[in-house]
């Protein structure tokens, strides 16, 4: 429902209860009330949803998150980032590394892109994935970061996306929760990212 058709609901009701028909003015000042009403939801909305910062590195393609994780035995936790395209596609990877539960291949990505965290406290499944997408990447207090939005987690259930954005999703999900249950993760094999 727009506004002029809530202000048309206001007007037959004040006219039901009185005898006051309303004016221009008064109609203005009322859909005016409507928009100033709209921006406070709008900007509470945000306070309640902040933007989750991951850093990234300036790189010749635009910027890149790096693609890390593994499960530490010792210290009984497992822990992943995983980057993936609007469409949850794999995104072109620039660089590798060889290093144990780690950082281990630099993904470009831009806004519109999905970030997955996964934590895992044993080495069967994750206890818990959250799904950000890439709202703005530029640079801050020093450091690049690119600042997330919130959009799916799996405990507690929580989802922003339709069923089909999800379903999309799904392979980066599993990729996310793979890498933060392999212990010893030196290199992500190929086909997981």
């Amino acid at each position: 429902m727009n506004y002029e058709q809530r202000m048309k609901i206001i007007a037959a009701a004040i006219a039901a209860e009185t005898a006051v028909t309303i004016d221009k003015n008064l109609e203005k000042g009322i859909l005016d009330g409507f928009y100033r009403i709209d921006s406070i939801e709008k900007q509470e909305q945000k306070a309640l949803d902040p933007l989750m910062p991951f850093h990234v590195e300036r790189i010749q393609e635009g910027y890149g998150i790096w693609n890390s994780g593994g499960y530490d035995e010792q210290r009984r936790l497992g822990k992943s980032i995983v980057a993936a395209g609007p469409d949850g596609e794999r995104l072109r990877q620039v660089r590798y590394k060889k290093e144990v539960n780690g950082d281990h291949s630099l993904a470009v990505i831009y806004p519109g892109c999905y970030i997955a965290q996964s934590v895992a406290f044993d080495y069967y499944e994750s206890n818990d994935t959250t799904v950000y997408r890439v709202e703005r990447i530029g640079m801050r207090d020093g450091w690049y970061l690119a600042d997330c939005r919130k959009v799916l987690r799996i405990n507690p259930q929580m989802s922003k996306l339709t069923e089909e954005e999800e379903k999309r999703l799904e392979r980066l999900l599993k990729i996310s929760n793979q890498v933060a249950i392999a212990p010893n993760l030196a290199r992500l094999k190929e086909g997981w990212v």
